[in-house]
């Protein structure tokens, strides 16, 4: 018989679980996040990396990461790029080896730097929530030198970044024989060929594919439907508005910074194939002709057919946020 409980517990996703221990997100959260995400991409390939060459287990591994990210619903969008940054300020994704590299450092970081310090906390009548948070209280107090004060809420994440891996994936010295089973978000594929630059392998648009059980999968070209292409407006619009009801209330730095995250997530308007209107030869001599009024505007009447107003949507948020940048100069 399968219970209530359990049955909330097959379902429960990775996105979930992650809710439960940080709550909401902060960007301070990025590279704690980053480093469970590995973990649990590694989680769900670890049975399948021995019928995959080396470096297709560093794209099913890289690729799983952005897939896992998309789920997690308390990331907002334009914030789930940044994840997979090797660092913030570079802007740069993280390339499927080097991802690889810090999924490998993980286990290894853990067992040095957390468990010898984190034992003499543990105890019989102590849960694992109870041991973590005496634990970060405890390296606060030595690394600030204040004693009997709580540590910041955030103050682990941008101190310890891995220690988020060992409460989701630890219970005592070792990983937790408990943990939920992984779960794919979808099927892994990786690619039949080694890309010449991994580094540049997340910034490619289609490659030849071929799944991890072997079943050839077909030249894939990954865009964004207008369906998703609108709700990210939408999101965008709406934390624009949000901002503007926290200006004076937060420093003007953070909401420029803010708002240039806003602006750099704006989806570009997809383009459209145009049929050019066959005109005959001229004569020679004569004037090639040119496009007539009617002509444009007919142009322009399609590009709003097959994209509504996304393309003035785009330009209005644009505008809005180079004028609010003005005026604060």
């Amino acid at each position: 018989m399968v219970t209530a409980s359990s049955s909330r517990e097959e379902q429960e996703t990775f996105g979930d679980r992650l809710a439960t221990f940080i709550g909401g997100y902060n960007p301070s959260m990025r590279r704690s996040v980053q480093t469970v995400v590995l973990y649990e991409a590694n989680r769900v390939l670890k049975e399948r990396y021995e019928t995959l060459r080396p470096f297709q287990r560093k794209i099913a591994l890289f690729d799983t990461c952005n897939d896992i990210i998309e789920t997690i619903d308390i990331i907002p969008t334009y914030l789930k790029p940044e994840i997979m940054f090797r660092t913030v300020a570079g802007k740069v994704p993280l390339s499927p080896d080097l991802a690889w590299r810090r999924m490998k450092l993980i286990d290894r970081e853990i067992v040095k730097t957390i468990v010898p310090l984190i034992k003499p906390f543990m105890a019989p009548d102590k849960s694992h929530d109870e041991v973590c948070d005496e634990f970060i209280q405890n390296q606060y107090e030595a690394t600030s030198g204040v004693q009997g004060k709580n540590h910041p809420s955030l103050w682990e994440y941008s101190h310890i970044n891995i220690f988020l891996a060992y409460r989701m994936f630890y219970k005592g010295v070792s990983v937790n024989p408990d943990l939920p089973l992984p779960r794919a978000p979808r099927e892994v594929v990786v690619p039949q060929q080694k890309p010449k630059d991994m580094r540049e392998y997340a910034n490619q648009e289609a490659s030849r594919r071929s799944s991890v059980n072997g079943d050839d999968a077909k030249d894939v070209k990954i865009t964004a439907n207008p369906e998703e292409r609108r709700a990210m407006l939408k999101e965008v619009r709406d934390h624009l508005d949000l901002l503007r009801d926290f200006a004076g209330v937060i420093p003007q730095e953070q909401l420029d910074e803010r708002k240039k995250l806003l602006f750099r997530a704006l989806p570009p308007v997809p383009p459209v194939s145009f049929k050019r209107r066959r005109y005959s030869k001229p004569e020679e001599g004569s004037p090639v002709p040119k496009l007539t009024a009617p002509d444009e505007m007919m142009k322009d009447s399609v590009v709003r057919e097959a994209h509504g107003d996304e393309e003035m949507e785009v330009d209005i948020i644009k505008q809005e946020f180079v004028s609010e940048e003005t005026a604060t100069n």
